[in-house]
């Protein structure tokens, strides 16, 4: 607008005014020219202009005039075109005025419309001169504030109170108005007199302190704070006191504008209200007000840091293991005390919480939240000192067990107390610097952590001895449990001792059931206070905070103690077991034992009655049952009684009852012989049979008597034996039949030869002869084949047949040396046909001689031995010479031998068996008979090499050689090899 103003002006300079209302009298040129002189140039265009009209005939004198003038009005356009480029454009305001002031002087009676520009361009550029000054005063204020040049900023804010101040006071306000203004101006301008002693105080007092608060000692630190205190609340007074008068200015900005009827604020008064409040859009703080506020908050920021690095410093010595916990709560103390200083500020007085506020607000807030978290954190840490001197760390390992854990429950007591002040910090006060706090907090929080972490690790390791402890004496008892319960099993599986078995010491396995039983129940009890140990310690350790059961060693620790706990309950069943087998192994073995001593005393009752059978029998189920019994319980000094009544009830036995066997074997050996001499084969086989059986009761060895007999008649038996069918042969029935078909055939073809058919009756004959040839493939020495034959070539060459004969007889005795079996079975044949033959009852019986079927006819000379022997052996029983009576026996056999009829022979033979006693013995000592039963069941399973062994381990034994049983597995496995 006011360029355009100025160049409307400008126009109605160039044209002139056109209208002149002079008098009359003087020439109009001339005082036209005069007018010019006097720089009234718009009257002096009048007049000229009117002459120019009025005068033709001075029309030239008027131009040089109008020209003149023309050249001033052009270097004022000029310098007015200038103007508006130096105002407008340049914005220099000081050359500005100097062309206003130029331009004034060159035209002493302006056009009112020039003169209202040039005033309108001398007020801008006044108004751009003061925008200027004021926005240098505020930029270089803003210096001064950020270099910390409180005072010099606050005396360069009073240099703008003049600003417009002239205009002001010459303005039509009217004079309430102004005279109340005046007393403010005069009221602020006295306090900002004052404020560079107040500031400068302030500066030395915060800067002071500050140094204490630094190198201080702590009694320094809080005695000091009083004078920092008084210097940051005179400063503050002032502050709240400026702030006042700075609202007062500004109200009453408003007030003029209401008053005056203004679009604008007045500019004296803006401006001073900006000098003080500083401006409302700039951030930080400036003005007077934002002079003081900002030196406030340096000096209270400062002191503030420091102490807050004195603090920290602190701290860290105390977490470093210093005792300075009640210096840093002193200190603390003082920072939350620098409230009040904040707090005197005022600056919430504004209305509202802008950021410069909340700054202020947050500062101070920070500085309380963040001394009060030292405090806490002092605090906590005496808390701290007294949790960890709770307790005794030595001496039982249980007692330091509480004591640890109660540390580290207080450690992390004292940590919950901080994290949940942090907490609040953060939530309630994060943005009045409860951040700040919270991360002191958290600091202490974090050290607190290595403390509960040291602590844990030490009650870690405290666990770990006592778990140590434990499992070591878990795992000790348990070995010794399982080393009982080893010792339980091989109580009842056996164990390897030496025992004396007919006087010579044996390995036996030994079996201790009863034994096993009660170490059993013993170590039962060892294992069921060992799991008691166990579930006690473990309720204990399951109620360990979460950081020592997860730890590794813990956990290692915890499942080896387990693993015992689990050795102790498998330990504990398999016990049960063992318990359970102990039992039943020892009932078993007291049955029988029970019933082997009552076999005894059953078998004594036998032998009594001179049932020797049944008490054998019962005196062998005994040794068994004894035997059973002793292979499921050992008992030595039962089984020597038992041994030794076994031996003496089996002597007994066998020394009465041979007696009679050897009468009994005497009588079945006569009787065999009567009925071997009658042809009685099979009779004689059967009653001598019996009398071997009969004397092996007695005697490990055969009678010699018996075997000589048995000879001859098992010959004779294995001759007549081939000669007939046995009605049990398969081919019983077949060959039957072949023969009677064949008797048939011989039958018919003789009817037929004697009838005169003999074709007929020989074609019979071959069909006979083919019959028996089948016979005699199955059967060659067949009776009724042969000699059926024999009748059948008798039939056929009736004239040739005793040549024949002859010559069949000639060739069997040409036999008798070569197949005396085969030349005595034709001999037989032959006398069946023709008994009476010259030379065949001789042929026959020297076969039988041969054969060993018949016995050879005596010869002196044996019979002279025989004498010879007899007469020895009854030598050394008439000495009774009994370390030679089995020489004598032996003598008695050959003699015997050599003369079956010599009968002294015979009775002296018996009468030295008697003296002799029995040879066998009817049961074994318990631990024999044992053996002898495992040798049994090995030589069963096929095991022969195993079964031998323990048969010669016991024949090592001089009883165990007159047992037969033994001496029958012998054979058997033998037989075996």
């Amino acid at each position: 607008m006011g360029v355009r103003l100025l160049l409307w002006c400008l126009l109605v300079f160039l044209v002139g005014g056109v209208v002149y209302a002079g008098g009359q009298g003087e020439d109009e040129l001339e005082m036209a020219r005069r007018l010019i002189e006097e720089k009234r140039y718009n009257r002096a265009i009048e007049i000229i202009t009117q002459v120019m009209r009025e005068d033709p005939d001075r029309m030239e004198e008027a131009e040089a005039l109008l020209a003149r003038v023309r050249m001033v009005r052009g270097d004022f356009n000029a310098l007015y075109a200038e103007l508006i480029e130096v105002l407008y454009v340049q914005r220099d305001v000081e050359r500005a005025l100097e062309i206003i002031e130029e331009l004034e002087g060159m035209d002493e009676e302006p056009d009112p419309a020039v003169r209202e520009s040039l005033a309108r361009a001398k007020e801008t550029a006044r108004f751009v001169y003061n925008q200027d000054r004021f926005r240098g005063i505020m930029e270089e204020g803003a210096r001064l504030l950020d270099a910390g040049r409180y005072a010099e900023a606050v005396r360069l804010y009073q240099e703008g109170f003049g600003l417009y101040r002239e205009e002001f006071f010459s303005s039509q306000y009217g004079n309430v108005i102004l005279d109340e203004v005046g007393r403010v101006v005069s009221r602020l301008e006295g306090v900002a007199g004052g404020l560079s002693e107040v500031l400068a105080d302030f500066e030395d007092a915060w800067k002071g302190y500050a140094a204490v608060v630094e190198g201080g000692g702590v009694d320094e630190v809080v005695e000091g704070y009083a004078a920092l205190r008084e210097a940051a609340f005179r400063l503050a007074a002032a502050r709240r006191e400026v702030f006042r008068l700075g609202r007062v200015v500004a109200w009453e900005n408003l007030r003029v504008m209401e008053s005056a009827g203004l679009e604008r604020e007045d500019f004296f008064l803006g401006f001073m209200q900006r000098f003080v409040l500083g401006r409302v859009q700039v951030r930080e703080r400036e003005g007077v007000v934002g002079a003081l506020e900002r030196a406030l908050l340096e000096g209270l920021g400062g002191v503030s840091a420091g102490l807050e690095r004195r603090l920290e410093g602190v701290v860290q010595e105390g977490f470093g293991g210093a005792e300075v916990w009640e210096d840093a709560m002193r200190l603390a103390g003082v920072m939350v005390r620098l409230q009040e200083c904040w707090g005197a500020s005022g600056v919430w007085e504004r209305g509202g919480m802008g950021d410069w506020e909340r700054e202020i607000v947050g500062r101070g807030g920070r500085t309380v939240l963040v001394g009060r978290a030292y405090g806490a954190v002092a605090g906590a840490m005496g808390r701290l000192r007294e949790v960890l001197g709770v307790g005794v760390l030595e001496g039982d390992v249980d007692v330091r067990l509480a004591a640890v854990r109660e540390r580290v429950a207080g450690v992390w007591g004292v940590m919950g107390e901080l994290e949940e002040m942090a907490g609040v910090f953060e939530g309630r006060f994060g943005a009045f610097g409860g951040r700040d706090a919270a991360r002191v907090v958290e600091g202490a929080v974090r050290y607190l952590e290595g403390v509960a972490g040291e602590e844990e690790r030490r009650a870690v390791r405290v666990v770990v001895e006592a778990l140590a402890g434990d499992v070591g004496r878990m795992e000790e008892g348990v070995r010794e449990v399982a080393a009982m319960v080893q010792g339980v099993r091989e109580l009842l599986e056996g164990r390897e001792e030496e025992v004396e078995v007919g006087g010579t010491l044996q390995t036996v396995l030994a079996k201790y059931p009863r034994e096993a039983l009660a170490l059993a129940e013993e170590a039962e009890q060892a294992l069921q206070g060992y799991l008691s140990f166990h579930a006690s310690r473990s309720r204990v350790y399951a109620a360990m905070e979460e950081y020592l059961r997860t730890d590794e060693g813990v956990e290692r620790l915890v499942a080896g103690f387990d693993s015992s706990a689990e050795e102790a309950r498998a330990l504990l069943e398999t016990l049960q077991g063992l318990k359970g087998q102990a039992r039943e192994q020892s009932l078993l073995a007291e049955r029988y034992r029970n019933e082997g001593l009552k076999k005894l005393r059953d078998a004594e009752r036998a032998i009594d009655r001179e049932a020797y059978e049944e008490a054998r029998t019962l005196l062998s189920e005994a040794g068994e049952l004894f035997a059973t019994s002793f292979s499921y319980q050992e008992d030595m000094e039962l089984r020597r009684e038992v041994d030794a009544r076994l031996i003496a009830l089996s002597e007994r036995i066998v020394s009465e009852e041979n007696q009679r066997i050897i009468r009994e074997v005497r009588s079945l050996i006569t009787q065999g012989r009567e009925q071997y001499l009658l042809g009685n084969f099979e009779e004689a086989e059967r009653l001598l049979l019996r009398a071997q059986a009969r004397w092996r009761v007695t005697h490990t060895e055969d009678n010699e008597e018996v075997v000589y007999w048995l000879k001859f008649v098992r010959a004779a038996l294995a001759i007549q034996r081939g000669r007939t069918i046995s009605e049990t042969d398969p081919l019983y029935s077949e060959i039957t039949q072949l023969l009677n078909l064949a008797r048939q055939d011989y039958q018919r073809a003789s009817t037929l030869i004697e009838g005169g058919r003999r074709d007929e009756g020989m074609g019979l004959l071959d069909q006979a002869v083919e019959k028996l040839l089948r016979v005699r493939m199955a059967f060659p020495l067949n009776r009724d084949a042969s000699i059926l034959l024999l009748r059948i070539e008798q039939l056929r060459n009736p004239d040739n047949f005793d040549a024949l004969f002859r010559r069949r007889i000639d060739e069997s005795i040409a036999k008798l040396n070569t197949a005396p079996q085969e030349a005595y079975v034709e001999l037989q044949d032959l006398a069946a046909i023709r008994p009476d033959f010259p030379g065949l009852k001789d042929a026959i019986y020297r076969a039988e001689i041969t054969l060993g079927v018949r016995v050879p006819p005596p010869d002196p000379r044996n019979i002279a031995r025989a004498k010879e022997l007899y007469v020895q052996a009854l030598d050394i029983f008439n000495r009774n010479d009994r370390a030679n009576f089995p020489v004598a026996l032996e003598q008695l056999n050959q003699a015997i031998t050599l003369d079956p009829d010599n009968q002294d022979a015979v009775a002296l033979k018996d009468r030295i068996q008697l003296a002799m006693g029995a040879q066998t013995t009817v049961t074994l000592p318990s631990y024999a008979l044992r053996r002898y039963k495992e040798a049994e069941q090995k030589y069963v399973e096929g095991r022969y090499y195993e079964a031998l062994a323990i048969v010669q381990e016991l024949l090592a034994d001089e009883r165990a050689k007159r047992y037969p049983p033994l001496l029958e597995l012998k054979r058997r496995i033998e037989s075996r090899l």
